[in-house]
């Protein structure tokens, strides 16, 4: 099972990588990438250093979740912080408890490089225009949207393991 979800996760990170790879070539040579409340662009960078920057956030962030996820358990359980955790890896299912929480880790790293993504091609409109000028509303759905989708994530891993093992 877990491999369904590594494996999804591998797949996202490429694409993800692919997407901001594919698109940068369409920013300008000095890409805007600060944005003021309003959407007015206030800090800039070469492009090859955005794509590099960008890069390094939509892969490096994920793989990283979804690794610690799921050595994280094994190598430092004090370290997790779930309901009932000690008793789940104290308990005949702890094969199980560290799976779901393998599994966790890898929807965790979907969804972050999904945002990263998404965030990366609000930028890409943003630097469209002349003078750059950032949608908030196109921002604010990425992150409400990954709002939304980590809200449901914490508070299904939550329950996952209140109670304790059964």
């Amino acid at each position: 099972m877990n491999r369904l979800f590594y494996a999804l996760a591998a797949v996202a990170i490429v694409i993800s990588g692919a997407v901001i790879v594919g698109t940068s070539a369409g920013l300008p040579d000095t890409v805007a990438s600060h944005f003021g409340a309003r959407g007015d662009a206030n800090g800039y960078m070469s492009r090859e250093r955005y794509e590099v920057l960008m890069l390094a956030l939509g892969i490096g962030i994920p793989f990283s979740i979804a690794v610690l996820m799921a050595a994280l358990p094994r190598a430092a359980p004090c370290l997790v912080n779930v309901p009932e955790l000690r008793a789940w890896l104290a308990s005949p299912r702890r094969d199980e408890a560290l799976s779901v929480l393998g599994a966790y880790g890898a929807v965790a790293a979907i969804l972050v490089t999904a945002c990263i993504a998404g965030a990366h091609l609000v930028v890409l409109r943003a630097n469209e225009v002349a003078p750059p000028h950032l949608d908030p509303v196109a921002l604010g759905a990425v992150l409400g949207a990954f709002g939304l989708a980590m809200a449901i994530w914490v508070i299904t891993l939550i329950l996952r393991f209140r109670g304790g093992p059964r």
